[in-house]
């Protein structure tokens, strides 16, 4: 029984999903291929995130944040499970309205309506561009001289080995 005065349990759910610091969409389930599902809510954090509008993003495919250097076999993979109905986890590089890129851990669900049919996707997603950006430093940091840039031991040791494996590869199809 709702109260006059009182929000509508639509909106207070609406204010509580816009309290959620991890970004927050809820897709229709099809269709899976191109355009690809298209976005039914889109919470705060998705439009700070990302930059664009509520407007600008309803009623769009969420491919809309994929750029130049957005793995497509990451991404193929992560299609394939939604088409099995699976929940389906990725890390992918996404890009702001700006074209600034971030990487993002996502998460999504199906939903299913009381008959059992999948009707829509639900997707968490946590900015993890500072753990990147870390890893990535540790890694340089493992393989090459932090002062000159150039490859240490290990580095070396490294690049010789993908070089001599590349090498024993291209003879063997000889």
């Amino acid at each position: 029984r709702e109260l006059v005065g009182e929000p509508s349990l639509a909106a207070l759910l609406g204010s509580m999903l816009n309290t959620i610091q991890d970004s927050l969409l809820i897709t229709l389930a099809e269709p899976l291929d191109a355009p690809g599902p298209l976005i039914v809510y889109a919470n705060d954090a998705v439009l700070q995130q990302t930059g664009f509008s509520r407007q600008e993003v309803l009623g769009r495919s969420p491919r809309l944040f994929q750029g130049p250097d957005t793995d497509r076999h990451v991404t193929r993979r992560f299609g394939e499970a939604l088409r099995r109905g699976e929940r389906a986890h990725m890390e992918v590089l996404n890009y702001s309205s700006s074209g600034r890129p971030y990487w993002i851990e996502l998460k999504v669900a199906p939903l299913a309506d009381a008959d059992g049919w999948f009707t829509h996707w639900v997707s968490v997603q946590r900015d993890v561009t500072q753990r990147r950006l870390t890893e990535q430093r540790l890694q340089q940091q493992a393989f090459a001289d932090p002062l000159t840039g150039l490859l240490n031991r290990r580095g070396m040791t490294e690049h010789l080995e993908r070089a001599l494996a590349g090498s024993e590869a291209t003879q063997s199809h000889l």
